[in-house]
Formats: C-alpha cells, structure tokens, sequence
C-alpha cells in the first residue's frame, strides 16, 4: 500500500477515530486502526467489537493494500507534523512507513487479516434525519442512562417508533431506576426506521453519535437505520455502527404521572444556578436537596452535618397556595436543567412520596422524572 494524503485531513480523520479504540489492550488487533486503500480514497475503520466507525476520505493512491498500526502512536505523530501532504507506505513485515517533509517515521503494525470485520449492512435501508433534533434529543436523554453494568438493559437510551394522528413520532427513552428522560419529535418517513418493538443504544454508541452530529449545521441530515442486531448511522465522511443491546426495555409509563398535581413554573438559569450554590453543602451520599414550595416561593437547602448548611429562595409561579415540601438528588435536576434549553421550566409534584417531573414550560414533547429522596 501506498498513497499520499493531506496531513489536516489525516490528522482529522484519525483523531476522530480515538474515542473507539481499545484501551485495555485484551486483544491487541482493537488498538490499532485499520487503513485501507478503495479506489482513489483511503478507508480508516476502528472497532471496540462493540461499537465501529468508518471514515472514507479522498487520496492519492499509488498502490492499493491494507494494514493495521497503533491509533494512538499514529495520531501523536500526525498531531506533530507540518501541515503538508503526508507519503505513507507499508514496507515488509506489516510496518507502516510516514513522511511528512524531511520527518520519516517507520511504525510496527498488525497484519490486517487480524483486524474484525465489521458488519455487512448492504442490505439495510436507511431513513434521513435533521442533525440538529436528533442531537437534542441525544442530549436530553443520555443523562438518565444506567452506568450500573448489571442492569445492561438500562445501559442505554431506548429508541421507539410511535404512530401518531400527525407526524409519526420518534421517541428516546432512557432511565437508571431513579430518573427517566423521554423526548419526542415527529417527522415524515420515520416509517423506513423498522422499530416495531423498539431497540436500546448503549450508551457508548449514544456518545459517538453525539460525536457524529457534535458540527452539524443547520439542515444538514443523518442517515440512520436499524439492521438486524445493530445500529448504522451515517455522516459523510463518517460511518458509525453500534451493536444494540438485547433485552427488554422496562414499561417506563407506568411511572409517568397521568394527573398532574401541583405545577410551579421557574426560570431555568436562575434554578439552575442557585441549585449549583446550594448543592455545595449537601452530604456527599445522595446530594439531597430540600425543595419548599410556599405561594410564589421556592426555597432550596441543604445540610452537611461536616461542612455546614446552605439555602436561597427562588420566585416561583404557581396556581395553589398550598406547601409542598420534597427532596431529589441535587446532580439529578442539575443535569436536566442543564440539557434542557426553554428559558421557563416548569416542575409538577403530587406529594413528598411521589415522583417529580420537570419539562419546558413551551415544549409538551419532553419530560424528565426524578424519585424523592427521604432526608
């Protein structure tokens, strides 16, 4: 193999590609990164087994071939090289030749035949969507996944085609036991989607789609589908695929609050901000923060028998006089507030026992859940 290649576009390409590869080395082969000339363009797959991304970028190839070489090592060296064409060449015994000006690096690689093939997806079909929803959506549910691996079924966020009397909608869903994020957004030809029982994308699947749709402008698309037992989502020049996970999602609505009890409507930044202060002082187990509704007022505290104690009062809109005092995990509503982007949120409580929900004050189409705590 032998061909040349822009350095930027390169250093790119595999900086991209980091994210995936195996740290832990419990196969060698996962460290490396596959390059591969197609055509006239070279052709950069990394793979974990769980997840893999391919990249497809213009080249000038002299000589067609494959080889393996440390992700890693190979980027530190492209990070630190001029930025002009790179010349790469694979001389005998799988090591991977780089010059870049009067640099020359020779690397020791894998034999490619070692590299995992990823999935055959010819068959698939694909369904276009706006990046931009989609991220958003990413965003908003990825804070309630699971990072408890013995409730691999939680480990991710649970994608579900719903058929609705206008846009058919798609619906994300994810929770770790003691909150649940769920958003919907309708859009024409979900159909070609093929979710009839719905799947779950791990959560290291949701990041490096976060990644894919990070830099997307203003009606750009994805391509997207789902295909056998994996995930294929594509942005030029990326091509990412994530292995699902098999299991059964829990029935996540028969947590959802169907009457709504007291709502209070409150500014977002200035909750956000005074949870950030208050939760400063509140015991390192469980974050607890008490919420205490009163009228138009909200006041936020929290005690650390070691540290001392903290509070601050918010105006709030409210349609009851009656008071309502709750507790929740400080990080859980910091995170929600956080990803939420409404200028007004507003917080339906029943009682001191039952769950809370938070979603934007203009915005039906997304909710957020959060069990009390007992302080």
């Amino acid at each position: 193999m032998e061909f040349n290649i822009a350095r930027d576009d390169f250093l790119t390409i595999i900086g991209r590609v980091q994210s995936i590869v195996e740290k832990r080395h419990t196969m060698p082969i996962l460290a490396n990164v596959l390059l591969e000339t197609d055509g006239d363009a070279l052709v950069v797959k990394v793979t974990d087994q769980e997840v893999g991304l391919a990249a497809h970028h213009p080249a000038l190839v002299k000589k067609p071939g494959r080889v393996t070489v440390p992700a890693r090592k190979l980027y530190e060296i492209l990070r630190e090289l001029p930025s002009e064409d790179v010349y790469c060449r694979v001389k005998e015994n799988n090591w991977l030749e780089v010059k870049c000006g009067p640099a020359c690096f020779s690397i020791t690689g894998l034999d490619a035949s070692e590299f995992p093939t990823l999935p055959s997806v010819d068959e698939a079909s694909y369904a276009s969507l706006p990046c931009l929803p989609l991220k958003a959506m990413l965003e908003m549910t990825v804070i309630a996944a699971s990072t408890d691996e013995t409730r691999y079924n939680l480990n991710g966020v649970f994608w579900e085609f719903r058929a609705n009397d206008g846009p058919n909608l798609l619906r994300l869903v994810a929770t770790d036991g003691h909150r649940l994020s769920l958003m919907d957004w309708g859009h024409a030809g979900l159909e070609a989607l093929s979710l009839p029982k719905g799947v779950i994308v791990p959560r290291k699947g949701i990041a490096e789609l976060r990644n894919l749709v990070a830099d997307a402008q203003e009606g750009e698309e994805l391509q997207l589908c789902f295909h056998k037992n994996h995930g294929l989502f594509r942005r030029e020049p990326f091509f990412l695929i994530v292995r699902l996970i098999e299991g059964d999602f829990p029935d996540y609505e028969q947590v959802i609050p169907k009457v709504i009890g007291k709502r209070f409507t409150l500014t977002r930044e200035a909750f956000l901000a005074a949870m950030r202060r208050v939760s400063l002082l509140a015991a390192e187990k469980g974050r607890g923060v008490k919420l205490a509704f009163k009228g138009t007022s909200l006041e936020i505290s929290a005690r650390n028998p070691d540290l001392g104690e903290a509070s601050e009062t918010l105006e709030v809109k409210s349609e009851t006089e009656e008071e309502l005092a709750i507790s929740f995990n400080a990080r859980y509503i910091i995170d929600i507030l956080s990803a939420l982007k409404a200028d007004e949120v507003v917080m339906e409580l029943t009682d001191e026992l039952s769950p809370g929900v938070i979603r934007p004050l203009s915005d039906e189409r997304q909710l957020s859940l959060i069990m009390p705590m007992r302080m």
